[in-house]
């Protein structure tokens, strides 16, 4: 009996803790926002936001990571929360988005 409950219990926090969409918001007065949703796929209930203001923000850019043997392209705002520091969050952390979505972003991104 408590086997199938801690089954049951590891499935609904597999369930909850799913990512539904992640979103990149770029509000050019003010600075990026990245969003990351998580729960059932009808009812979000875990929203996670990170806000970079665009004094911190110095580039945004593709970068390349190795995982096995693939090559994955991530898009990643490099930052400096304080003089003296650099920060790199990378945007789409789950889903990463194959390489021409990236590019289409990065295109629309500089455009705004």
């Amino acid at each position: 009996m408590i086997a199938m409950g801690m089954a049951l219990a590891l499935l609904v926090y597999q369930k909850l803790t799913q990512v539904l969409w992640e979103s990149v918001l770029v509000l050019p007065p003010y600075g990026i926002q990245l969003e990351t949703h998580r729960g059932f796929p009808s009812l979000p209930f875990f929203v996670s936001r990170k806000f970079i203001p665009l004094t911190e923000v110095q580039d945004v850019l593709i970068n390349e990571g190795l995982r096995r043997w693939d090559v994955r392209y991530y898009l990643a705002v490099l930052y400096s929360p304080r003089r003296g520091q650099q920060r790199i969050e990378v945007a789409y952390k789950n889903l990463l988005p194959q390489f021409p979505v990236l590019i289409e972003y990065i295109a629309a991104s500089m455009s705004v």
